[in-house]
């Protein structure tokens, strides 16, 4: 995730384009996969935030 928000922080990847928000989808998605062992409720939340920002 943070590759991709350097790429778009120095233009080389547009953040307007299906790729960039893929990309964040995606991490996201893996990010939540080790809240659903171990629950964090805040972190959940703030992470079902960020997924809802890239949709």
């Amino acid at each position: 995730m943070v590759g991709v928000y350097y790429l778009a922080t120095c233009n080389i990847l547009p953040a307007d384009k299906i790729v960039f928000n893929a990309s964040n989808i995606a991490g996201g998605s893996l990010v939540m996969l080790p809240l659903v062992y171990r629950h964090n409720p805040e972190a959940i939340v703030m992470e079902i935030t960020f997924l809802g920002f890239a949709l």
